[in-house]
């Protein structure tokens, strides 16, 4: 064997081989296919590359490698003597082979300098003092081989430049050889190989085009990527901000995993499903602080060679769909020139926040339908709780959804690594510091890994809530809000009033902000410092989470910061007149007041939403001509001026209306002036609702009078009545129809209603029993407390119609009840209640057509409408008995008595319902002994239904006397006994 033959080397080392001996240049690197399709791979890059983007990521690779290298080999200098070095060190042999390729780093070499300077100046060949003398005049990173050479034999203890010492048959190969091996292991690292990504911002060719083919000027949208670098800073995982909307991030987030079908998805899988969902809009659901964003974030940063993701930022701007498709034909058009064949998907995410905004989902829902074809080369991704998007769903045809699944044990260890990463890599600071910024982490980082699953997975608590709890222990909320404490007072209010936009789903430009905080370090306190500013310089809480923590705790019982919370909800007021943005925060923020979900606790929350609430409506009241503002400030907005009117209309809602004040009626004012100013714009999406709108407050100030006008509120609610059974009329608008008409023909009280209101009355009930019967039909979940009653009076009839026989003649009230009965059938849940009493009436109205055609036309009807309700879900026991006196045999329903047999045997059944289903089984029963018992049953329940509170109850006396009426028609001798009790009881005897 030749033993002159030169090593076989591999294509790694061959291609660092010639760039020691050709340079960096872009040439050079683009030569190098061994590195670059390592690199490429690893970053997982699956579309074309711009012409230089392998050269520059070659380069930074080598750069980043050779930099982490040369830290640690300057800390095992001193450690390490030359003789010694071998592949043991590997840091050291990598900072020799950056040296001979030329990278440079002047701080470091001059340190290296420093700890060999002994050997320098111990050194035989005195010809080098003149080379080293030279070396340390010089700053380039380049020089010439000689000076690489030299730099790279220093690092190793040498002071010669020999081919014997350090020749390229050697050293140098074995130097090669290290960062081969070093930059192959770095692209092999899960975190590297996710950072590596960062470096595709740049090189990738669809990304230099999606920059390129932006439209110029105002556009919504937004591209969502990671920043072009492979390091970030790490404190981006310990304070939540990974999980903030805006950030994205390559290496700083864990996979994590969807639903869609009953079928999970992992990143790529997820991916690869969004590109065959073109043309489709894919609803994505996930909570608050669970990762939702984040999640979408990932998806982007990890697929920057085959999508485009993008964010509808500034949605005052519109949602033009047909401009969207014409961007992503621009884009593929760019790719042609470069790489033919690339047709990117574009995902276009739109992140719906509480309380909701109409105006934009009324934009989304019309872009929506503007979509021309199926495979329009779009996915729009609408991302928010399930709640809050089904009623968006409803009205979008093409569509999907996905869930984000909750963490799984596999992702919680992943995340427990990335906190303790994040440890070793934070800047230097001592262990005091680290403590008092991150109280629990180290305690967090020592428990065992169950123990860390645990904490992370939890499934009672979002992922963001987890996280905090992680690093700053169980008494995170505290912590969060020491941050506002130890900022200045200018600092302070600065960052109350961005907590108060964070909240309500907004954030604040700099303009804006230091408007609002004078004197604000805004460059200091931006940096995470407690707050976080982007690319638009606009400001907001690191998560939303976190702003409400902050506001809940400065309000709360032993919170500090009241007045100043009190405060900057004020400021928007005394700013309203400066410009749109104020109000508009002051407006998102009433209505987010109006019901988000407690952090801390529901009593913190609760005192939160009324320090909003009551700061607001004195900010509004402070305003001179407040509609004249809120107006002119976008004068043919409909939206503007409809969510102004709900936001104002919540401080009247609710008020009873004999309690509404003066300031309520003026903002009662203005709300209608702003709804009828919507209801006349071109704009206008609904009319007619803005017109029940205007009719409901009017019933409202009618109510609100000392003495209602009869005719005035009649008229007003019928007005309001028009519109039930539109698609936007629900429960509520029901249940106030059902109460103000019940509420104003309860003013009559017992007194027969006379003409001229007798057709007013008799409208109002209509009104009424329409409402009523359309509440049990379409919500049956509705209690008969919502309906005015209480806990045990869940009868209609005691509802209503008890009133109704008393201010009408039974015709009428007959009458009515038919229509109510007759409405219940027609909704498809007859009311067994309302068909029990309109029975009854037709059955008394029978007596009087005693002999007449009618008499038995009547009792038919009555029979037939008992007969439906004996075999109902819910059967009543007064028209178990009604129907077994007034039937006939051949119309009892088959099987009944077992049923009333089973009935009666309920424990929730009072005595007088008890009593009415032992009457009615005694009066369908053959056998004369059975019934016997059946009716000493049914006299002895009557006797106690008679006194349940002290006073008898007249319905039960009529009762009681016809069960003994029937007892003595039978064989039994001693019916007398039960009839001289009943007449004692009546007579106050024995009571």
């Amino acid at each position: 064997m030749d033993s002159t033959k030169e090593p076989e080397i591999t294509p790694e080392v061959q291609d660092l081989k010639r760039l020691v001996e050709q340079g960096l240049s872009t040439d050079v690197l683009e030569t190098c296919s061994a590195l670059g399709n390592l690199t490429v791979k690893s970053a997982g890059i699956r579309g074309a590359i711009r012409p230089d983007g392998r050269s520059k990521m070659l380069e930074e690779v080598l750069r980043v490698v050779i930099g982490e290298q040369r830290k640690q080999a300057l800390e095992m200098l001193d450690d390490v003597l030359p003789k010694d070095i071998d592949r043991r060190h590997l840091p050291i042999l990598v900072a020799a082979a950056g040296e001979l390729l030329g990278l440079h780093d002047v701080d470091a070499f001059n340190t290296v300098l420093q700890v060999r300077r002994p050997l320098i100046e111990g050194a035989r060949d005195k010809s080098l003092d003149a080379v080293w003398s030279d070396l340390l005049a010089k700053d380039n990173k380049t020089g010439v081989t000689v000076e690489r050479r030299l730099r790279a034999a220093l690092w190793l203890g040498r002071t010669s430049s020999k081919t014997t010492e350090f020749g390229p048959k050697r050293r140098q190969k074995q130097l090669l050889e290290a960062l081969a091996s070093v930059v192959k292991d770095y692209l092999e690292t899960p975190r590297v190989r996710s950072g590596l990504r960062g470096m595709t911002v740049d090189h990738v060719a669809l990304n230099q085009a999606k920059h390129q083919e932006l439209p110029a000027g105002l556009w919504p949208f937004k591209i969502i990527e990671p920043k072009s670098s492979v390091s970030e800073d790490w404190k981006n995982i310990l304070d939540g901000s990974t999980l903030t909307p805006t950030f994205c991030s390559l290496g700083h987030s864990v996979e994590r995993r969807i639903e869609h079908g009953g079928a999970e998805l992992d990143t790529q899988g997820a991916l690869a499903w969004l590109s065959n969902q073109c043309g489709r809009t894919v609803f994505f659901y996930g909570d608050r602080g669970d990762g939702r964003s984040s999640y979408i974030n990932h998806l982007a940063a990890h697929s920057l060679d085959a999508h485009i993701f993008l964010w509808w930022k500034s949605t005052m701007l519109g949602f033009d769909v047909r401009a969207l498709e014409q961007y992503r034909e621009n884009v593929i058009g760019r790719l042609e020139e470069g790489a033919p064949g690339s047709e990117p998907t574009i995902v276009v995410v739109c992140e719906l926040q509480p309380p909701g905004r109409p105006d934009i989902e009324e934009h989304l829902i019309m872009a929506l339908h503007e979509r021309q074809h199926d495979d329009d080369g779009l996915v729009i991704l609408i991302a928010g709780r399930e709640g809050q998007l089904n009623h968006l769903a409803t009205r979008v045809a093409r569509r999907e959804e996905m869930q984000l699944k909750p963490v799984s044990d596999d992702e919680a260890e992943k995340l427990a690594i990335l906190l303790r990463e994040a440890s070793q890599n934070l800047k230097p600071q001592s262990e005091q510091e680290v403590t008092k910024r991150y109280p629990n982490l180290r305690r967090f980082l020592q428990l065992d890994e169950v123990r860390q699953i645990k904490l992370l997975a939890d499934p009672e608590h979002p992922l963001l809530v987890c996280l905090l709890k992680a690093v700053y222990g169980t008494d995170m909320w505290s912590k969060l809000y020491e941050e506002l404490e130890d900022l200045s007072p200018a600092d302070r209010k600065a960052y109350m009033h961005i907590c108060l936009a964070s909240l309500a789903g907004m954030s604040l430009p700099d303009s804006i902000l230091i408007r609002l905080a004078p004197g604000v370090a805004l460059d200091e306190r931006s940096q995470r410092d407690p707050w976080i500013r982007n690319d638009e310089d606009e400001n907001s809480a690191r998560h939303q989470y976190i702003a409400q923590v902050v506001l809940e705790k400065s309000c709360a019982s032993r919170g500090k910061r009241p007045a100043l919370l009190a405060e900057c909800v004020r400021d928007y007021g005394k700013n309203f007149r400066s410009g749109r943005e104020f109000g508009d925060v002051l407006r998102q923020l009433i209505l987010t007041a109006k019901g988000f979900e407690p952090v801390s606790t529901s009593r913190d929350a609760d005192e939160l939403k009324r320090a909003i609430r009551d700061g607001a409506r004195e900010a509004l009241l402070g305003v001179e001509d407040l509609y004249g503002t809120i107006h002119s400030q976008d004068p043919e907005n409909y939206w503007h001026h409809t969510e102004w009117a709900k936001a104002i209309w919540s401080f009247v809602q609710g008020v009873q209306a004999r309690e509404l004040t003066a300031n309520h009626l003026a903002l009662l004012d203005v709300c209608d002036k702003l709804l009828k100013t919507a209801r006349d714009l071109p704009g206008c999406v609904d009319p007619q609702r803005l017109d029940y709108y205007l009719a409901r407050h009017r019933v409202l100030r009618l109510r609100s009078e000392e003495t209602p006008n009869f005719d005035a509120l009649c008229e007003a609610i019928q007005e309001a009545s028009a519109f039930s059974g539109s698609e936007w009329f629900k429960k509520n608008y029901y249940l106030d129809l059902f109460a103000w008409s019940r509420e104003l023909l309860s003013f009559v009280g017992a007194n027969p209603i006379e003409e001229p209101d007798v057709e007013n009355a008799r409208d109002l009930y209509e009104v009424m029993t329409d409402s009523h019967e359309t509440l049990r039909a379409k919500f049956p979940e509705i209690g008969s407390k919502e309906l005015g009653g209480t806990k045990k009076d869940t009868s209609f009839g005691d509802l209503v119609t008890r009133i109704a026989f008393e201010q009408f003649p039974r015709e009428v009230a007959t009458g009515i009840l038919k229509e109510a009965w007759e409405r219940s059938v027609e909704l498809g849940n007859p009311n067994e209640q309302t068909g029990t009493a309109y029975a009854e009436g037709l059955l008394k109205q029978r007596e009087k057509e005693r002999g007449l055609d009618r008499e038995e036309e009547l009792r038919k009807e009555a029979v037939e409408i008992l007969a439906i309700i004996a075999t109902s879900e819910s059967p009543t026991p007064h028209g178990a008995s009604l129907l077994a006196r007034h039937a006939r045999e051949d119309e009892i329903p088959p099987g009944w008595a077992s049923q009333l047999d089973e009935a009666v045997k309920r424990k929730d059944l009072s005595h007088h319902a008890r009593a009415h289903l032992n009457h009615a089984r005694a009066l369908i029963e053959q056998d004369e002994t059975k019934r016997i018992r059946f009716l000493q049953y049914a006299v002895s329940f009557y006797r106690q239904a008679a006194w349940p509170n002290g006073d008898p109850k007249r319905t039960v006396q009529r009762d009681w006397w016809d069960a003994i009426q029937d007892l003595e028609k039978t064989d039994f001798s001693d019916w007398g006994k039960y009839k001289k009790q009943h007449l004692d009881f009546y007579n106050g005897k024995g009571r």
